[in-house]
């Protein structure tokens, strides 16, 4: 080893190194990015903001002297991956002052007629298929049940047999049950429905107006922003 005793000469590029220089600086790029302090990063903001461009999220930028701001990840890699315009975070919540006190002093003549839509529209798609379906099959396992009621009254069956049977039917029935509710549950436009209602709800019980930004109310309305 070298320590001194003869000249040392720097040749650069003299071999392949194991990694590129434009991986490197793409590295640094994301480094920077990431937050020294992992609790600066824990916004209402995080993991929200998707690019409608690449489709992926936004990574906060905060450096000294300048704005907070919101940066789509393959962005910040490079613009070759994704052109998408950098969004100052004050400006996210600038907006969504905007939008709430909207919706708030008209939520009768938006939400509302939402809601109404969409009950109209539950009661004549084919989403009320499967429930249909369902309830046709349990009104026929009804009927078959009434009919073993009424050959166990003639002693027309023995009773083992229609204990037999008897327990088969009650047992679809509650499986059907089960399936139709699973499936009201799980059903798209019961899930915007309800999520609307949830909105109309949050108004009526929140200030008409808002002066400044609400985080709290952020986090309960927004789901995602494209």
């Amino acid at each position: 080893i070298n320590k001194g005793e003869v000249p040392q000469i720097l040749i650069e590029n003299d071999h392949k190194g194991i990694v590129t220089k434009e991986e490197y600086e793409t590295v640094q790029i994301m480094l920077s990015c990431k937050p020294k302090n992992e609790k600066n990063e824990v916004t209402e903001f995080r993991g929200k903001i998707i690019c409608s461009k690449c489709g992926d999220v936004f990574y906060r930028q905060v450096k000294p002297k300048q704005d907070i701001t919101w940066t789509c990840k393959n962005r910040i890699i490079s613009k070759d991956y994704c052109d998408m315009d950098i969004v100052k975070e004050d400006l996210i919540k600038e907006l969504f002052v905007k939008m709430w006190n909207k919706l708030s002093n008209n939520y009768d003549e938006i939400l509302i007629p939402m809601v109404e839509s969409l009950y109209t529209i539950k009661e004549h798609n084919g989403e009320n298929q499967v429930i249909k379906e369902c309830n046709n099959k349990i009104d026929e396992l009804i009927k078959q049940s009434n009919t073993l009621n009424q050959l166990m009254q003639k002693r027309c069956i023995d009773s083992a047999f229609y204990i037999q049977q008897k327990n088969l039917t009650e047992q679809k029935i509650i499986e059907l049950n089960i399936e139709k509710v699973r499936y009201i549950e799980k059903s798209q436009m019961n899930y915007e429905i309800r999520e609307t209602e949830k909105l109309i709800d949050l108004i009526k019980n929140s200030p008409k107006t808002m002066n400044t930004y609400n985080k709290d109310l952020f986090k309960k309305v927004v789901d995602k922003i494209l």
